[in-house]
């Protein structure tokens, strides 16, 4: 697995991304998405995951599983 920060991708057009990651189709997570714009702009570059508060702010271990319910909810 790969951790790669946003703010990398958009620095540097994904190249370290691509170099780290993508080659040998490591699972992948880009954190740092904070609105759709980043969210779509890292898109091209095919990761496995996205996390950021885009999508949620942090949330209690004690709490994650009702919110991860509540959000693959809304995408119905």
């Amino acid at each position: 697995s790969c951790l790669v920060g946003s703010e990398m991708c958009i620095r540097d057009s994904g190249a370290v991304y691509r170099g780290l990651c993508q080659e040998d189709n490591t699972e992948t997570c880009i954190e740092g998405i904070e609105n759709k714009e980043v969210s779509d702009y890292i898109e091209q570059f095919g990761s496995t995951w996205q996390q950021g508060y885009y999508y949620s702010k942090p949330v209690p271990i004690d709490r994650f599983e009702e919110v991860l319910r509540e959000k693959s909810t809304e995408k119905e």
